[in-house]
């Protein structure tokens, strides 16, 4: 078995984020000689590890996932089609959420009275 470039970068995603994770593959991959579209064999996890090690901070546990992962791999088979990459999510607009089962959260708020303190003693 060999893992896929998207297996390797969802690895690298418990270290970086959804970016980055694809820059310091292409980064891991051009320093250990290997081709960052995957596929990727045991030799090449292997090497991915020490190249993240060179490359990264803090990313011992990242290298171990990348090196248990070359323990289950098998050589890799070169892919015949086109590698098409991922979009990266969409950001929110105003950075609040709403469950799905809020329908309409704004008009739920906007229908709830306010509830204001009096505003002075005698």
């Amino acid at each position: 078995m060999s893992l896929t470039a998207e297996a390797v970068t969802q690895i690298l995603e418990s270290r970086y984020d959804w970016y980055s994770a694809r820059a310091v593959l292409r980064m891991a991959a051009t320093t250990a000689g290997v081709d960052p579209n995957g596929p990727f064999d045991a030799r090449a996890l292997d090497a991915l590890a020490t190249a993240l090690l060179q490359v990264g901070q803090r990313v011992e546990s990242t290298a171990a996932g990348l090196r248990e992962a070359a323990a289950n791999a098998a050589p890799a088979k070169k892919p015949t089609g086109p590698v098409v990459e991922a979009s990266p999510p969409a950001a929110a607009d105003d950075g609040a959420t709403a469950s799905p089962d809020d329908g309409d959260a704004e008009d739920k708020k906007a229908a709830r009275p306010s509830k204001q303190q009096p505003s002075g003693k005698k």
